[in-house]
Order: structure tokens, then C-alpha cells, then sequence
């Protein structure tokens, strides 16, 4: 089965002392926690990756452990470690030129600040993330900050903005066949269903 053979290799990594593919394999390790829901133990294993990682001075990995340190620091309302977490990913991967790093730094700063309610630098920094998305064809993330973009102009209450994201976001998901293409769409029925109301 897949998990006996990742476990072996778990086992071989340590037995042969290769800390770089380990310290990798940690990250993939927690983001699947993360993905399970397993916020605790993907929160140790990204801790230990991005430590073990750090002190190899493999920088990549370093940013890799950081991103998903700082999002699951995110999704548990570690808000205080969170920031930190994030600022020493900008530090460094500003230090080590790595854009996809930095691009991934101001979608997660902006639902730092989403979470903190200032929606005017929550903006400002997901713009910043899609402009980064496009700049490098990274097609999948720049169709869900249009997405998280929308969201934003709709908690300001700006209708037609949030219709232009939206719609924005689900034809790049549709060119690129994006599997969440139901969601800017549920959202721009949303949208149309507001201002029905408003016009009643």
C-alpha cells in the first residue's frame, strides 16, 4: 500500500541520514495533516521541518515549512505566531529571491489582516499576490485571490467590484479547468441575488 511504502521510506531517510529529503518529506508530511484537518500535529511536523531545514541552510525547504507554518498558524486564530511566522518568510525569501515565496507571503499576510478586519491592507496585499500569480503563470492561485479578492469587495459592499473579481476568477478557472469553478460562480449568483433586492 501507498502508507507501507511511506513509511519505509521515512524509515530509510533517517537510517541513511539524508536530512535534506527528509526535511522535504516532513512538509509533505504536514501538509497532509493540514489537509486532514490535523492542525496540532501539522503544526509540530512544520515546526520541526522548518528547524531542521534551517539549521542545513536549505533556504527552498526553509520557505516551504514556513508557508505552511504560517497557514496552519492562520487557520488555528494563532494570530501573534502567525505574524511572526510571516515575517521571517518575507526576510528570507526577500534575502534568497524566491517569488514564489513572496507571492505566497502577501496572499497569506492579506487573510492575516482579513483576520485582523483591516480590509483596506487585505486588498492591497491580495492584489499584490495576483499581480505575482500572473507575472510568474501561476494560473491556480491567481483564479482564487481573484476569488478571495471578490470576497473582499463584497465585505466593503462594493457589488460591482466583487462581480468583476469573480467573474474574473471563474473564466481564468475555467481556461485553466480549475475544479472549483463552482464556487466564483456561487458567489456571483450571490451577488446578482443582492442586487435584486436592492432594486425591489
Amino acid at each position: 500500500s501507498v502508507k507501507r511504502h511511506t513509511d519505509a521510506l521515512r524509515v530509510n531517510l533517517v537510517r541513511y541520514d539524508w536530512p535534506l529529503i527528509l526535511c522535504d518529506f516532513i512538509a509533505i508530511d504536514a501538509h497532509t495533516l493540514f489537509n486532514e484537518g490535523k492542525l496540532n500535529e501539522a503544526h509540530k511536523l512544520f515546526k520541526r521541518g522548518h528547524k531542521m531545514a534551517q539549521e542545513r541552510k536549505a533556504y527552498t525547504i526553509v520557505h516551504k515549512n514556513l508557508r505552511g507554518l504560517s497557514l496552519t498558524q492562520l487557520r488555528m486564530g494563532l494570530l501573534e505566531e502567525a505574524e511572526q511566522s510571516l515575517q521571517q518568510l518575507w526576510q528570507s525569501c526577500n534575502q534568497h529571491e524566491d517569488n514564489y515565496s513572496k507571492a505566497l507571503y502577501y496572499l497569506y499576510h492579506g487573510i492575516f489582516m482579513l483576520q485582523k478586519n483591516d480590509l483596506e491592507l487585505t486588498e492591497n496585499r491580495i492584489v499584490l499576490a495576483i499581480q505575482m500569480f500572473q507575472k510568474n503563470e501561476l494560473y491556480k492561485l491567481a483564479a482564487e485571490g481573484m476569488n478571495l479578492l471578490g470576497d473582499i469587495h463584497r465585505s466593503r459592499e462594493n457589488l460591482d467590484q466583487a462581480h468583476t473579481q469573480y467573474t474574473r476568477s471563474l473564466k481564468l478557472m475555467t481556461k485553466i479547468n480549475h475544479p472549483d469553478q463552482d464556487i466564483p460562480l456561487l458567489n456571483i449568483a450571490i451577488i446578482m441575488s443582492i442586487k435584486n433586492l436592492h432594486q425591489q
